[in-house]
């Protein structure tokens, strides 16, 4: 009776971890800044579906994010053949993302990637790197043990072939506030559509910034 007792213990212990890690609360510690990156593969869990507000409509221009920041969720979505990132901002000290993100072709999905950066004094520099499925699925990841005083980005990127664009929309819980920062498009490409201006209308509405950057694979988009 005890071994028995003990085997289904053991079966019970088990499931409480697997359901652990198929959470969207799955972490990964960031390192403090004098540890050196941490460099272990990570990929994203399967979770809920980011919710982003109405007034965020997909950008024309490749690159680009729009984002809004209500109640502490930092809302985006983004389409690019290579990278883009997301405008500096403070965090309470945890960040949980999610992102459903698909490619433009009907060739199997790859990974996308999502790289997190803390700003130093000399500059912006690189902690994590967790990747995604681009198979139009909902997964996430939680970063603990961050700086409440320092200001973080988000770097999303795909490389595998610049014939291929990826494109999704995420949620950030967790985030203070958003650095409001005057960026140039740089080498901005029609995306899908006709190119637009950045200023125009999906900017124009409150709480809404469009951005567009380039940078490399995991990279720092300055």
């Amino acid at each position: 009776m005890r071994i028995w007792k003990g085997f289904f213990a053991g079966l019970t212990l088990l499931a409480l971890l697997c359901l652990a890690l198929t959470s969207c609360g799955q972490r990964a510690v960031t390192p403090a800044a004098d540890d050196g990156p941490s460099r272990q593969p990570l990929h994203a869990v399967d979770c809920d579906a980011p919710v982003t507000p109405l007034s965020l409509t997909m950008p024309q221009t490749d690159g680009a994010l729009n984002t809004v920041l209500e109640g502490g969720v930092l809302s985006g979505v983004f389409t690019t053949v290579s990278s883009c990132r997301t405008r500096d901002f403070r965090t309470n000290g945890s960040l949980t993302v999610r992102i459903q993100a698909a490619l433009n072709d009907d060739a199997p999905p790859a990974d996308g990637k999502l790289a997190l950066w803390v700003l130093t004094a000399d500059g912006a520099r690189y902690l994590q790197t967790v990747s995604f499925a681009c198979d139009g699925s909902a997964q996430g990841w939680t970063f603990d043990g961050l700086d409440t005083g320092a200001q973080y980005r988000f770097v999303f990127s795909y490389t595998e072939s610049a014939a291929r664009r990826m494109s999704g929309a995420f949620s950030v819980d967790g985030v203070t506030e958003e650095i409001i920062e005057a960026l140039p498009e740089e080498d901005a490409v029609a995306a899908d559509a006709p190119q637009t201006d950045v200023s125009g209308a999906d900017v124009s509405e409150p709480g809404v910034s469009d951005i567009a950057l380039s940078g490399s694979d995991g990279g720092e988009a300055s």
